[in-house]
């Protein structure tokens, strides 16, 4: 009964304690979501590129470290609208197209996602498998996730 309870009181602390937030380069964050690894992380970068949702995601703002969102090098940084509306109003900021070239850091769990860029995902067996890309995303649903450098 002591040994359950030992493992039980340890189990517990090991669920309790803190995330260890390590400083990585976008380089190292996408090399690791690619290996389908969640990465805990803090980075900084310049945005090169930008972009706002519509739809159902309308509202958001994507700020990536690449020219070109679909590139499987680029990390893309999703802002909710609660946290857009709070980021903008902080730094003065009226649109994304304001963040091109300015440096970021963040601080969230990137993933890699499959996205398919044709008309047909999913892909149906027995048919030709649509072009499809790997993009790297880190969600920031809280302010105090994403600062201006």
């Amino acid at each position: 009964m002591k040994t359950l309870l030992l493992i039980l009181i340890f189990f517990i602390a090991g669920c309790a304690s803190p995330i260890d937030w390590k400083e990585k380069t976008v380089h190292d964050i996408i090399s690791k979501t690619t290996k389908n690894k969640h990465v805990r992380a803090i980075t900084q970068f310049e945005v090169k590129s930008v972009g706002v949702a519509s739809g159902t995601e309308s509202g958001r703002w994507y700020l990536n470290s690449g020219l070109n969102y679909r590139s499987s090098f680029s990390l893309n940084v999703h802002l909710t609208p609660k946290v857009v509306s709070q980021f903008s109003q902080k730094y003065n900021i009226k649109n994304e197209a304001e963040l091109l070239g300015k440096k970021i850091k963040v601080k969230g769990t990137a993933l890699a996602k499959t996205y398919c860029v044709k008309f047909g995902c999913p892909v149906r067996v027995n048919q030709n498998t649509p072009e499809m890309y790997l993009q790297t995303q880190l969600l920031i649903t809280d302010l105090n996730n994403i600062s201006l450098q």
